[in-house]
């Protein structure tokens, strides 16, 4: 005689309780590994992002053909001013941990973040028509040398 199966016993419940457990704990492991990794991804995208933005700012300032004056660390602080012969001031100042941009027109001020999580002890060098950046973003380090033209 053949015999009959009845259904899943427990020892077979017991076995297919733990094949799952064990799946969803390898999938969990391999999800958090993903998302960990493409957070990290973006915070290190998004520091470059911010540094491509400020350099852009920057650069422009720096090569401008009406280019009167610069100066860095006014009064000790962590800026940069560049004046133009049209009346404009463009400032680049780390305070509380962000990189502004303050351009001022006819005394109006317009201020914008360029870049946040900012770390450094000295940011701004500037000496012999030379500006050295150097700062930190989320554990990334930056740093740069622009040559400033020659200001009459």
């Amino acid at each position: 005689k053949l015999k009959s199966n009845r259904g899943v016993t427990l020892t077979a419940l017991v076995i297919y309780v733990m094949g799952l457990a064990v799946v969803i704990t390898l999938m969990a492991m391999i999800l958090k590994y993903f998302y960990r990794n493409v957070n990290d991804v973006t915070i290190s995208q998004n520091a470059d992002e911010q540094y491509s933005k400020f350099l852009a700012y920057l650069t422009k300032d720096a090569n401008s053909d009406n280019l009167i004056y610069v100066q860095a660390r006014i009064n000790d602080e962590e800026n940069v001013v560049f004046k133009f012969n049209n009346q404009v001031e463009h400032q680049y100042i780390l305070k509380s941990g962000n990189i502004y941009y303050i351009n001022i027109e006819n005394n109006n001020e317009k201020k914008i973040i360029l870049c946040e999580n900012v770390s450094s002890s000295k940011v701004f060098n500037y000496s012999n028509n030379k500006l050295d950046v150097n700062f930190i973003i989320n554990d990334k380090k930056f740093s740069t040398s622009l040559n400033i033209k020659n200001i009459e």
